[in-house]
């Protein structure tokens, strides 16, 4: 379908105004689509999941319903580096998602160029802070692009950068969004370079990913089928919530044992300062473990049966089995490897099965 747009209108309703690092160069009108001048490259989407389908429609239906909004920024694009003729999209990409959909053959854009990759990762974030029609990044977004930021070297990974980002990043969320972000990218990404932090999400430095490297329980019985084994794997400080899920799972295999594994997820020290970190981990752990143990006892007793506490003890079904590996210090002896490998105890000695 032919859209008609009309840039001295957009440049007077919506006047460019972009930080510093960003130079604006001009505003144009290109064909879009696959014919089209504009390529949005799903690999450079600042969002994790990329395009959300589900709400392309509501874009969509504003520009069938009321057209180009003037009042609103238009997508920005970048001169193709390879391809002197052609742009790569920076923004909209679910605009550009919708205006397909819509059957729109052009779109109006901002061509602009960056002082650094940082300053052109910093605008294709707040350029998702939240407008309407638009969808506001995720916190998994963030992260994700904080991380890269991090990974590319455009920052440094200290808790004050990191943190000045996110105000960048997620300056249309709240605070206390802001600090969830942190502490989300923080089990992603630790301060310490020579400590390995693990997430939940699989894929890559997961613990599902370690659970199948070193052939050991994890997701409760997701690892049933081929290791007749039961387990849990947390980093949660005091994982009652976990336990009390391994209890009932123990039930539904008639008093299998359930393995527990750890990792230090909040805040992970270098070594040595991880073992104590692990300690008390572990304590918090065996007086759980005991507290359950007494409640059972008191129930026991309540029927008419004595059973001493250390024998309720050493039959709970809910046992921990050691620590994942996180120390990746390069161990000299080892000709550099990693200083920790597999599971490992409190002080990151290997544990054999």
């Amino acid at each position: 379908m032919k859209t008609v747009f009309d840039v001295e209108k957009s440049l007077e309703a919506c006047p460019p105004n972009y930080p510093p690092g960003v130079t604006f160069k001009k505003r144009v009108v290109l064909k879009r689509g696959k014919t089209g001048k504009v390529t949005y490259p799903m690999s450079k989407n600042p969002r994790q999941h990329h395009v959300i389908l589900t709400k392309v429609p509501e874009l969509r239906d504003s520009l069938i319903v009321n057209g180009y909004v003037y009042t609103c920024s238009p997508p920005t694009v970048k001169i193709d580096p390879n391809n002197k003729d052609r742009f790569i999209g920076l923004s909209g990409y679910h605009r550009d998602a919708a205006a397909e959909q819509a059957g729109w053959d052009s779109m109006m854009y901002d061509v602009l160029e960056f002082d650094t990759p940082l300053d052109e990762r910093k605008h294709k974030n707040v350029s998702n802070h939240h407008k309407t029609p638009s969808i506001s990044n995720t916190i998994m977004d963030i992260v994700m692009q904080v991380k890269e930021a991090v990974q590319q070297n455009e920052i440094v990974n200290d808790d004050v950068e990191v943190k000045s980002l996110i105000s960048i990043l997620a300056a249309d969320k709240t605070k206390t969004a802001q600090t969830k972000i942190f502490k989300k990218l923080r089990t992603h990404l630790p301060t310490s370079s020579t400590i390995r932090n693990y997430h939940t999400e699989g894929g890559s430095l997961s613990t599902e990913e370690f659970a199948i490297q070193n052939n050991i329980p994890y997701g409760g019985d997701a690892a049933w089928d081929k290791l007749n084994r039961l387990g849990y794997i947390t980093g949660i400080k005091t994982p009652k919530t976990t336990l009390f899920d391994a209890k009932k799972l123990s039930q539904l295999y008639d008093g299998k044992e359930v393995e527990i594994y750890a990792w230090i997820q909040d805040n992970p020290k270098a070594a040595p300062a991880i073992h104590k970190q692990r300690e008390k981990w572990l304590e918090t752990f065996n007086s759980f473990i005991e507290e359950d143990c007494k409640s059972i006892q008191q129930l026991l007793k309540v029927c008419g049966y004595n059973i001493k506490l250390d024998l309720l003890v050493k039959n709970h079904p809910v046992r921990f089995k050691g620590f994942l590996a996180q120390d990746i210090s390069p161990n000299p002896l080892d000709g550099g490897s990693p200083m920790e490998k597999g599971v490992v105890d409190v002080c990151g000695n290997p544990l054999v099965f």
